[in-house]
C-alpha cells in the first residue's frame, strides 16, 4: 500500500521549496530515491533537501563520483547516483549495503553481526539519483520522488511512499502544506491503512 503526493510547481524556486520542506522533515535511516528526466532538477532539488538539513557545503552531482558524504548539518547526507552503473553487484562499490546495515541498526532491525564496519554514529539520510533502476535499491527505499519536466521552469513531482516510514514523511509535508495553502501542492489522502498507527514525532517504526 502506498500513499502518494502529485504537484506541478511553477519555478525552480518553488521545487527547491519542496525540497527544503523534506529536508527538514528526514531523519537518520530514510533512503530516498530520486528519479525523472535528464534535466530536470534533481541534483539541485538534492540541494535544496541538504538546506534543509542545515548543511552548508556545496552540494555537486556525484554522477563520476557514485557516492558524496556531507556531514556539516544536523545528520549526515550520502548523495549516490546509480545513473552510470549497469549491474546490481555494483552497488557493493558503493557502500550501499553498508548504508542499509545502518538503516537497520537505527530503525532496531535485527542485522547479521558484522553486516556493517560503520559505526551507528555514521548513520544519515540516504539520498540516491537513478536509484529505480535497480529492485534491490527499491526494496530498501522509504520514498521514492519522480521530477518530470513539464516546460521551461515547471516540473510535474510525484512523491510515492515504500514503507511507513514513507507514508509517515507524507503526512508530515500533507500537515505542513495545509498550514501553508498558499504553496499550491496538493496531496492525495492517505489511506486509512496507512494513516492509522503511524508513528508519533520523535518514534521509528520497526
Amino acid at each position: 500500500m502506498t500513499a502518494t503526493l502529485h504537484t506541478q510547481t511553477q519555478s525552480a524556486a518553488q521545487t527547491a521549496e519542496l525540497g527544503y520542506d523534506l529536508g527538514q522533515y528526514v531523519q537518520s535511516g530514510d533512503i530516498i530515491i530520486l528519479s525523472g528526466d535528464l534535466g530536470a532538477g534533481k541534483t539541485q532539488f538534492a540541494a535544496a533537501l541538504a538546506q534543509g538539513l542545515d548543511i552548508d557545503e556545496s552540494i555537486t552531482s556525484p554522477t563520476f563520483a557514485l557516492m558524496k558524504r556531507y556531514l556539516s548539518g544536523r545528520i549526515p547526507l550520502y548523495h549516490l547516483d546509480l545513473y552510470r552503473l549497469d549491474r546490481p553487484e555494483q552497488l557493493d562499490d558503493l557502500d550501499f549495503w553498508d548504508l542499509v546495515a545502518l538503516r537497520a541498526a537505527v530503525v532496531g532491525t535485527q542485522i547479521t553481526e558484522g553486516a556493517t564496519d560503520m559505526s551507528p554514529d555514521a548513520a544519515g539520510v540516504v539520498l540516491i539519483e537513478w536509484g529505480d533502476i535497480f529492485e534491490q535499491v527499491t526494496q530498501h527505499a522509504d520514498l521514492s520522488i519522480t521530477l518530470r519536466i513539464s516546460g521551461r521552469s515547471e516540473r510535474n513531482i510525484t512523491l510515492q511512499s515504500l514503507s511507513q516510514r514513507g507514508a509517515q514523511l507524507l503526512a508530515d509535508l500533507q500537515q505542513k502544506l495545509q498550514e501553508e495553502p498558499e504553496t499550491g501542492l496538493l496531496m492525495d489522502a492517505l489511506p486509512p491503512e496507512l494513516s492509522q498507527g503511524l508513528p508519533q514525532e520523535g518514534e521509528t517504526d520497526q
